[in-house]
């Protein structure tokens, strides 16, 4: 699933998604392997949180100031101040629960209320952090503070206050997750007040950890960081990530990887001019895959990138730190990008971007201008099959396994075919006339390799 905010008519392969006037639209679109629209679902409020829980239930939280447009519904609010809406979509991208907490979070003074973010853990509720002027109402429960105070608040799914952390003044909107255990992680300035605690440093930024019970746990102060960003990898797995600049100005991001105490137990330094850092996922078959932005040049270990400005740049590497294999993404916005990994191990990469975005050979093509767009790549470490759902009836491979030759016949006229070896990379191109051909794969070694035609994808076995 993917989602993403936009300004005009949202057009989807089968599917188009009309602005409504005056509001600022979000739209959540669950596609398949291929990239169809399976069902696409309009949101008019600012999407806070989104989470995709069992069954492909989709769980989410968008905020508000009068109403709101959830997927074929309108809410409304009888309060001033901010709201939200709490729903559920069916794996169908029906509406499936629509809870509105009117006022739910509202500044005393027209102005000031900055809400920075809300997240909405499965077990462990709603977390969200901002800054506001003289006092918040969060739920029925009234927080007082001077100008430019800043809170974080723990809730229930009824937006009851479980308690709350006075952040003082000088906090900006920083990021929170939180950890399998409920353990609450948020980036901090260099001076945080929490509760009647004063935290100081000398640091630009630095990350503070909290029990669930919102207690304080511990402080991790790198050097002289900006840019700072944190992730949370299944088994509690804490990510740290801030650039810097060293004595000869040469710029340099660190991703450390901390342990439940708050000790360096990684780190990975890599060398950018201009950098948006590397977004860290846990890989499947081990190791981390990582999407970045960069400017100009970047180094990660044996892996080294000298492209235009500007690139993204996919790489996967050991828990050490070892650069396994790397790809360039092309013609994304540097700064708009996402990605992630699933269980058999392909890799999804979605951007803003004009005319065409290309990884390595593999070029997508899309109207000027265009607003938002996945890429689904077959790139793996893992030799797995494609899904039974992903292999059109329409293409048939055969024999399966193969020894020399392989058998490639499909319901509709064929053309360039391209084979993936079990680490993404095209290792075989060639042409089909017609709608059936013979494949020479004499020259590949044993293993599982994807075949594509168009846009339909086949797994075959080479013995």
């Amino acid at each position: 699933m993917v989602a993403g905010y936009f300004t005009e008519d949202l057009f989807l392969p089968g599917d188009t998604l009309d602005k409504i006037d005056g509001y600022s639209d979000y739209a959540i679109v669950r596609l398949n392997y291929l990239g169809s629209v399976i069902w696409s679902a309009q949101i008019s409020g600012e999407l806070r949180f989104l989470r995709f829980g069992d069954g492909d239930e989709v769980n989410a939280v968008a905020s508000y100031m009068d109403s709101c447009f959830v997927a074929g519904t309108w809410v409304y609010s009888s309060q001033p101040g901010m709201s939200f809406v709490h729903f559920r979509l069916s794996a169908s991208g029906g509406l499936l629960d629509l809870a509105d907490h009117p006022g739910v979070v509202r500044s005393q003074a027209p102005i000031g209320l900055e809400v920075s973010q809300v997240i909405d853990h499965p077990e462990f509720g709603i977390h969200l952090t901002g800054r506001f002027n003289d006092s918040l109402q969060v739920g029925d429960t009234v927080l007082y503070g001077p100008t430019n105070t800043a809170y974080l608040a723990h809730l229930s799914e009824d937006f009851e206050v479980l308690w709350a952390r006075r952040l003082g003044t000088n906090y900006g909107e920083r990021e929170i997750v939180v950890d399998d255990d409920g353990n609450v992680y948020f980036l901090i300035s260099s001076m945080v007040t929490l509760g009647t605690d004063t935290l100081t440093g000398n640091t630009a930024a630095g990350l503070l950890a909290l029990d669930p019970a919102g207690n304080f746990r511990w402080r991790f102060e790198p050097l002289s960081p900006w840019e700072p960003s944190v992730s949370i990898l299944p088994s509690n797995r804490i990510f740290f990530q801030s650039t810097y600049t060293d004595g000869s100005f040469t710029q340099w991001t660190s991703m450390i990887e901390l342990s439940a105490n708050g000790n360096t137990t990684n780190q990975f330094d890599y060398s950018s001019d201009g950098s948006a850092g590397l977004s860290p996922r846990q890989h499947p078959a081990g190791g981390l895959l990582m999407l970045g932005g960069f400017y100009n040049d970047v180094n990660f270990g044996a892996c080294g990138f000298q492209y235009g400005c500007p690139t993204q740049v996919l790489l996967k590497s050991s828990d050490q730190g070892v650069c396994d294999w790397s790809r360039e993404v092309r013609g994304c916005n540097v700064w708009s990008y996402g990605g992630d990994v699933d269980e058999a191990g392909r890799i999804f990469i979605a951007g803003t971007f004009e005319y065409q975005v290309q990884v390595d050979i593999d070029t997508l093509y899309a109207f000027d201008n265009a607003h938002f767009a996945s890429y689904v790549g077959a790139m793996s470490s893992l030799p797995l099959p494609v899904p039974d759902e992903a292999t059109p009836a329409g293409l048939h491979l055969f024999p399966d396994p193969c020894n020399s030759t392989l058998t490639i016949a499909g319901a509709l006229r064929l053309s360039e075919v391209r084979i993936f070896g079990p680490t993404g990379q095209v290792v075989m191109s060639t042409t089909v006339n017609g709608r059936s051909g013979v494949i020479d794969v004499s020259v590949l070694t044993s293993g599982l390799y994807i075949l594509r035609v168009g846009d339909m994808c086949a797994r075959f076995i080479k013995q």
